[in-house]
């Protein structure tokens, strides 16, 4: 034993320091399920009140859910609910900023050129498919369940196209072997009578596999449900993909699960409702009151009835007439209104607002001007926030889309009888919050008067991603012959002689 360890065990003894124990036996109980938890985000963002607290009823109750604002039952339902809206907004907005962004896919043949018969061929796909609007509907199931599939399927009876499809996480499921993907399952529920069935469809590597069950999670013949009968497991010529899995976040609960945005948000929507509820809540009781005197209230000439008030929205308490004629005890109508501190609702509003928006967007981005005492700094780093969360979404897309557009194509070979080539497209997204187009031409003229920039990236920096490549080299060679600058073809060796 060495001295160092040996005065240490005497200063011990001498102290009488008994070291730490081990625990064990540490149980945490998930509150939820990946199911429960998926549905609880799809509440959220439908953003309907009587949903929400129908939700939170039938929610198994925990010590920190029972206190929460939309499973406490005030006495007799005196409170009014209120939800602001908040969750399914940001999401919203989210993925209506990456969409706005999307500049398309191009493909390049071996030369490195556009591809124009190619690009005219993904332009028609695009359009019968609505492309676009599948890829918004995709940003959505991802953000509010934390991913999901892609799932390419094809009909010629309907359409000479094959169909593009996403299925959210809580309907579809990403298989892995050692770091792989070797297949996804999509999930869709049917019902014959009051039996409810569920179809799993399997896409592997090869086949297209088909699975019934009960509710009981039991395999059943696929002519339990008449309008499945028709399915048979389908062989897919090898190297084709019909389902390319989507995720940006990876969940820290739940092995192989997409992360939700609203994960670890849904106490800040909370209580940003409960905020708001209290708010008008004060509002409706804070309304203005006119105590009057009996004798001043109108009577009905006929039955000696008390009349009510002849103005519009007037309310009033009944008091008994005073004692005296003049002084405090005069007959008068007293008008009473309370004091409602709105600045105190209004901080705690925006810090709860805050909460919500933390780490996801910039208030900004949703049009809410709560830092408007903030320094010029503190806005753009704000505004860096909602960059940083479409860049990462982007980043993902990037490497997505070429493998959809890649399988889409891929099966129209198929199903059309010719043979099946690899595409290996590329997809652009524009620059998030780019300048306006008169401050990029002020900013080029001051770059242009110190000769720092030349004709061609003047124009590709103007005009970006909006004009053609052949547009952009016409609109160069017009400037230079605008200015008089002539271009010739290097000479070579012997050109001097006759």
């Amino acid at each position: 034993m060495k001295l160092s360890e040996r005065v240490k065990t005497k200063m011990q003894k001498w102290l009488e320091v008994r070291p730490a124990s081990e625990i064990g036996g540490i149980v945490i109980r998930e509150p939820y399920s990946f199911e429960t938890d998926a549905i609880r985000n799809r509440i959220w963002y439908r953003g309907d009140a009587d949903e929400l607290k129908q939700l939170y009823a039938q929610i198994p109750g925990t010590d920190a859910g029972c206190s929460r604002f939309w499973a406490a039952v005030p006495t007799g339902d005196t409170v009014r609910k209120m939800h602001t809206g908040l969750p399914g907004i940001i999401v919203d907005v989210l993925a209506g900023v990456v969409v706005g962004d999307y500049d398309g896919m191009e493909f390049l043949d071996d030369n490195g050129d556009d591809d124009k018969s190619l690009n005219d061929r993904w332009k028609e796909v695009q359009e019968a498919i609505s492309f676009p609007g599948v890829l918004e509907q995709a940003l959505v199931d991802m953000l509010v369940t934390g991913g999901g599939a892609f799932r390419v399927s094809w009909d010629r009876r309907i359409s000479a196209y094959p169909s593009l499809e996403f299925y959210g996480e809580d309907r579809s499921k990403c298989h892995t072997r050692s770091g792989f993907v070797t297949g996804v399952s999509f999930f869709t529920d049917y019902w014959q009578g009051n039996d409810r069935y569920q179809l799993e469809e399997l896409r592997e590597p090869g086949w297209i596999r088909y699975i019934l069950r009960d509710a009981g999670g039991k395999p059943v013949d696929l002519k339990t449900v008449p309008e499945l009968a028709g399915l048979k497991d389908t062989p897919v010529p090898a190297g084709i993909v019909t389902a390319i899995p989507f995720q940006v976040w990876k969940s820290s609960k739940w092995d192989g699960r997409g992360r939700s945005i609203y994960a670890s948000k849904t106490d800040d929507f909370d209580a940003l409702d409960e905020i708001a509820s209290q708010w008008l809540d004060a509002v409706r009781q804070g309304r203005v009151q006119k105590y009057i005197p009996q004798d001043m209230i109108p009577h009905n000439p006929k039955t000696g009835e008390l009349m009510q008030v002849d103005a519009f929205g007037t309310n009033f308490v009944q008091v008994e007439n005073p004692v005296g004629e003049t002084g405090s005890n005069s007959k008068r109508i007293e008008v009473v209104q309370p004091d409602i501190r709105y600045e105190a609702y209004k901080e705690s509003y925006i810090s709860a607002i805050d909460l919500c928006l933390q780490g996801i967007l910039s208030p900004a981005t949703l049009g809410i001007n709560i830092a408007a005492t903030a320094s010029g700094e503190a806005k753009r780093e704000g505004k860096d926030v909602t960059g940083f969360t479409r860049n990462r979404i982007t980043a993902k897309l990037e490497d997505v889309l070429p493998k959809v557009a890649a399988a889409l194509l891929m099966v129209q070979d198929w199903i059309s009888g010719e043979p099946i080539k690899k595409y290996t497209p590329s997809v652009s997204f524009g620059e998030y919050a780019a300048p306006d187009f008169g401050t990029r031409v002020k900013a080029i003229r001051e770059a242009d008067a110190a000769g720092a920039m030349s004709t061609e990236a003047k124009v590709d920096e103007i005009w970006g991603s909006s004009k053609t490549r052949e547009w952009k080299a016409e609109e160069v060679a017009r400037i230079k012959r605008e200015k008089g600058i002539l271009e010739v073809d290097e000479p070579s060796v012997g050109d001097e002689l006759p």
